[in-house]
């Protein structure tokens, strides 16, 4: 069986009590699938004083808590290494206000490696907090993957040495990692899929922003397109959807 690290880029305030009943269910899920070896790593950036996972989800699970103030992008950077991913097969980066609905552990990785895609995100349910329409799951339609030029991050399930790829291109200068979802295809030259079949629910909206008020999002959203020679315009005319892949076993 193929080992599991996995990464919680962040975790805290607002919402606390609700992410922590997220965390259990997210636990849950991730341990349906039998690994051979997995670590949890969380990045919790709150108060430490005030807030505190429990414990007994600490000892259930083996977690390594890790109390440091950070942003998304800063944690991914420093947690998601070639050195962190070196002794597990897989990586799983998320959000801490993603939950994860749905998902088939064991076709996630059959596809990631029957397709060669570098990056595997479920799609959104429709009660998600979204940007890109794109991201949505499509309940009445019965294709199984869409390839995509583009992915916003919630949750990344990867090839530890394909997660590489996307790593490198993590900017200190840009840690909500605004823009880099838009070029994934065009500079990244990523393969990505979203699946149709496996679902998260995305919870808030831009909630964490006015928690870090001197660091700008879209600052670094500019930062990214001058860094690609990009403009927003020309990314917003790209094609988005490449095309679909069918699994007949997924079929109703």
């Amino acid at each position: 069986m193929p080992s599991l690290y996995v990464l919680i880029t962040g975790f805290g305030i607002p919402f606390w009590d609700h992410k922590i009943n997220i965390l259990k269910h997210n636990l849950e899920m991730i341990h349906k699938y039998p690994w051979s070896k997995i670590s949890i790593t969380i990045c919790q950036y709150s108060p430490f004083d005030d807030f505190q996972i429990p414990t007994e989800l600490i000892d259930r699970y083996h977690l390594n808590i890790i109390y440091e103030t950070g942003i998304v992008g800063e944690f991914m950077i420093k947690y998601a290494t070639k050195e962190h991913l070196q002794d597990y097969d897989y990586v799983l980066n998320i959000l801490d206000d993603v939950e994860l609905i749905q998902f088939n552990w064991k076709k996630a990785l059959e596809y990631i490696d029957q397709f060669d895609l570098d990056l595997l995100s479920p799609s959104m349910s429709s009660d998600s907090k979204i940007q890109y329409n794109y991201m949505l799951q499509e309940p009445q339609k019965h294709y199984t993957l869409k390839i995509t030029s583009c992915c916003e991050y919630f949750c990344f399930l990867a090839k530890c040495n394909n997660f590489q790829k996307y790593h490198q291109h993590l900017d200190k200068n840009n840690p909500w990692m605004w823009g880099l979802d838009l070029i994934l295809k065009k500079h990244l030259n990523l393969k990505v899929a979203i699946s149709n079949t496996m679902i998260m629910k995305h919870w808030y909206k831009n909630e964490s922003y006015k928690y870090i008020p001197d660091i700008c999002p879209t600052e670094g959203f500019k930062y990214c397109m001058d860094k690609y020679n990009e403009t927003a315009k020309v990314l917003s005319e790209q094609q988005a959807i490449l095309y679909y892949i069918i699994d007949p076993s997924t079929l109703p």
